[in-house]
């Protein structure tokens, strides 16, 4: 193993922070769940907004800690890191794409202004992806974590 890419520090430190973020959030949606149930009571919602909010929770927790997981991976060298930066990159860009298709009907109607606006996130998660998925394709990052 050689000395780190530096664009493979940068991508380990955020992937550590995003996972720390979904957890924290994570752990706000199962504390809150019973706060906004019993103030959604006399509004008759139903108890099912603890269950979402559990659920969601729980999604946030799991994705937090992998994302924990793979940013001590990457600036470890670790290869099963790399393989699920690639993987999740490119589910990343084929997720961005279905959702670019899909505000097309956005962009040709009375909406197009907002269609135009919702477009451009997508299109950010589509470079962005694309960007890490090139570098991480990149013979010097492939050596660094002994696939090369």
């Amino acid at each position: 193993m050689s000395d780190r890419p530096t664009g493979v520090t940068v991508l380990g430190i955020l992937s550590i922070i995003i996972g720390a973020l979904n957890l924290i959030g994570g752990i706000m949606l199962f504390a809150l769940g019973p706060a906004f149930q019993s103030a959604m009571m006399s509004r008759s919602m139903g108890p099912s907004i603890v269950h979402v909010f559990g659920a969601l929770g729980a999604i946030n927790i799991v994705f937090g800690a992998v994302f924990i997981l793979i940013g001590y991976g990457l600036l470890n060298g670790m290869s099963w890191s790399w393989w699920l930066t690639v993987i999740f990159s490119a589910i990343g860009i084929v997720i961005n794409v279905v959702s670019i298709l899909g505000t097309f009907p956005a962009l040709l109607g009375p909406t197009a202004p907002l269609g135009a606006a919702i477009i451009i996130f997508p299109l950010l998660g589509v470079v962005i992806n694309g960007i890490i998925l090139y570098y991480f394709l990149q013979p010097h990052v492939k050596y660094y974590f002994g696939l090369e």
